[in-house]
């Protein structure tokens, strides 16, 4: 009975070393990747001509996601949005091409926000379009279409 006893607390054992461990000190960041998605926010606000702080550049060595927060943008026809996010697949891959720390990335989302401003503050944000690139054969970004 009391083998019993023991086996009904070894879940809750388990589940305190893995909290524990999780809260033993913070992750340590990846220097060079960091660099690398810095240097891919640099191409891009300079490509675009967008402002750095409406970029926004997040990711993993396979997929990286490019938000764009701009009103108009958010609000223009689905042509001039597909010319804006075909001009930041465009940059990134230049900055790809030159950073071999990027050249696993196969997947990136362009994301245009519409951020919502009150009396000058920014109050919340919605996603009004989302385009899918994935890269070919040729090393090139291709709109994955459904």
């Amino acid at each position: 009975m009391e083998m019993f006893a023991n086996l009904r607390r070894l879940p809750v054992a388990v589940m305190l070393c893995a909290a524990v461990s999780a809260c033993s000190g913070p992750a340590v960041a990846d220097r060079g990747w960091i660099a690398a998605l810095d240097e891919l926010h640099t191409a891009i606000v300079s490509s675009t001509g967008y402002s750095a702080g409406s970029i926004e550049v997040l990711g993993g060595p396979v997929r990286v996601r490019v938000s764009i927060s701009d009103r108009e943008l958010a609000r223009a026809d689905q042509v001039t949005r597909e010319r804006v996010a075909n001009a930041v697949v465009s940059a990134a891959e230049a900055s790809i091409a030159t950073n071999a720390r990027l050249m696993t990335v196969n997947e990136m989302r362009i994301v245009i926000v519409d951020p919502e401003a009150v009396q000058g503050l920014l109050r919340s944000t919605h996603t009004e379009d989302v385009r899918e690139f994935r890269k070919g054969p040729n090393e090139h970004f291709y709109r994955d279409v459904l």
